[in-house]
């Protein structure tokens, strides 16, 4: 299970408070059965994303690439940048195989109506 959600802090609201209620809500989070971990980040000043159950590494049976790109694009670590820039160019290089795949099987069995 991987969940992923944002909150959005009010004007009038203190920064502190969201954090705190950032941190207790991955509190109770890991205290849940199935939980492995749950994380949160800060995007910008006003907003607080939370990454329940965040896989690993890419082999994991609850990963998928696009979950990766997501998750390695937040990464403050300069090293991401090329594991986000690979993954990108893969996912687009088996996109246009699946398509090329897709046409040529649809012309080869296509019926001709004559």
């Amino acid at each position: 299970m991987l969940h992923i959600s944002k909150w959005e802090r009010q004007e009038n609201a203190s920064r502190d408070k969201l954090g705190t209620a950032a941190l207790n809500l991955c509190k109770v989070a890991k205290s849940t059965d199935g939980v492995h971990s749950a994380k949160f980040y800060w995007p910008n000043p006003n907003m607080v994303a939370f990454v329940v159950d965040i896989p690993t590494s890419p082999v994991d049976p609850s990963a998928s690439l696009p979950v990766q790109v997501y998750l390695w694009s937040e990464s403050a670590e300069r090293g991401f940048v090329e594991k986000t820039s690979a993954t990108i160019m893969i996912l687009l290089s088996f996109l246009i195989v699946m398509n090329f795949l897709a046409v040529y099987l649809r012309q080869k069995f296509e019926k001709r109506w004559n």
